[in-house]
């Protein structure tokens, strides 16, 4: 077989620990399987020397806004620019200026390879990953894959941006559209809104879900011996992801000593980021009577698995967005014990639930507090004991297979 060559765009990539380095991290790992030998280009800096085929580029305006204000001293050009296009234009977008060096980097591969062929995939979010794409194929003739882990025109992140920011948003995701070879998203529901919104791409839009690595899938582990259920969150709140609902049905089941409610405590563990709208009252008198316990940063991976696998349920808080699937969801279901999802109605993660075969729950932000009340007193009677997911899951959301479709894809162009 004639040698082919992918280079990938990913800001985030291991040893990163950011949700994002998964889903690149296991095309890099299969692709090899189907004929394709991956080029990594990064912001995450390596531990030790690292491998060859994962080159990293600092983002170096990037790490100045790690720093307090007071540190950073005088801005370069670069990050002046940045920091405008960021608050007038693209709010918390990463990476603008990181694209520049990114593309040269891309294109330097490219070159090198010339006589055989080389396509380019960049993977979304951070925004700087698009556009250092697009600066490739502006330069090379070289076809490009732009895959969306999250929408963006289409998805939540339209609720928080004003006119003209949705305005330039979506002038450049219009752009990549145009651009771009092939668009990969991540569920049907984001790929018939898209569709929608851009007739012209509809051809090109596929998807291609976010799933597990079956090399390194997590399992239940045993129960340590307590008096009380323990019902595990672990994840980042932010934008409206918050349990507020959840907690808030919980203290009124404790009210009328249901039996369930009163056996169980809630453990939430991940930062809080902007607008996370918790309701702290209720969360300090939770915990002042012993049923909550919040640990508001950023545990190791390994900390927050372990936390997930010895769980009697699992947590899972998208009541924000019905297009976008967490990563999580896949690490819930891959342990297999009950699932409670606050969600929106026809969600995509429901979606997902209602065919995985694990036991859950979805309870919806608009079902009134009685109905809340009587989806979580039954969820908090399921047994804890694991489920295996079922083979339509297990098929459907393998890394395995689903780098195959990307093979499969790359192939066709």
């Amino acid at each position: 077989m004639q040698p082919r060559r992918l280079v990938i765009l990913a800001y985030h990539f291991p040893p990163g620990s950011a949700v994002g380095a998964a889903r690149p991290f296991r095309f890099f790992k299969y692709l090899p399987q189907f004929g394709y030998s991956p080029h990594v280009i990064t912001a995450s800096p390596p531990v030790g020397p690292g491998a060859p085929e994962v080159e990293c580029i600092p983002d170096r305006v990037g790490e100045l806004w790690e720093r307090r204000r007071e540190e950073r001293g005088r801005l370069p050009m670069a990050a002046q620019v940045e920091r405008v296009l960021r608050k007038y234009c693209f709010p918390a977008a990463v990476g603008l200026a990181w694209s520049g060096p990114a593309a040269r980097a891309a294109r330097a591969v490219v070159d090198q390879h010339r006589h055989i062929p080389v396509a380019l995939l960049s993977t979304y979010p951070p925004l700087g990953v698009h556009l250092a794409a697009w600066r490739v194929v502006c330069r090379r003739r070289v076809p490009w894959v732009a895959d969306f882990r999250d929408p963006i025109t289409v998805g939540q992140l339209r609720h928080l941006l004003s006119g003209p920011q949705r305005a330039a948003y979506a002038f450049l995701e219009n752009g990549v559209f145009r651009q771009a070879r092939a668009v990969i998203v991540n569920t049907d529901e984001t790929a018939e809104a898209y569709r929608k919104a851009y007739p012209f791409a509809a051809r090109k839009i596929h998807v291609i879900p976010n799933g597990f690595d079956p090399g390194a899938r997590l399992s239940a582990l045993p129960i340590p011996a307590r008096a009380y259920r323990l019902l595990v969150h672990a994840g980042s709140l932010y934008g409206g992801r918050n349990p507020n609902l959840i907690l808030e049905s919980l203290a009124r089941l404790r009210a009328v000593q249901d039996r369930g409610a009163c056996r169980t405590r809630v453990l939430l563990v991940g930062e809080v980021g902007g607008v996370a709208g918790l309701a702290e009252p209720l969360m300090n008198t939770a915990a002042q009577e012993g049923w909550l316990e919040f640990i508001p940063r950023r545990v190791p991976q390994e900390e927050a698995h372990r936390i997930m696998q010895q769980a009697d349920g699992l947590l899972l808080l998208q009541p924000q967005a019905a297009l976008e699937v967490p990563a999580k969801l896949f690490e819930c279901l891959s342990i297999g014990r009950p699932i409670l999802a606050l969600v929106p109605r026809h969600s995509a993660v429901e979606a997902i639930l209602s065919q995985a075969g694990i036991p859950f729950c979805c309870v919806h932000p608009d079902e009134t507090p009685g109905a809340v009340d009587a989806k979580i007193s039954a969820f908090l009677h399921l047994p804890s004991t694991p489920v295996e997911a079922s083979p339509w899951f297990q098929e459907r959301f393998n890394a395995v297979a689903q780098t195959r479709q990307l093979a499969e894809l790359l192939d066709q162009l």
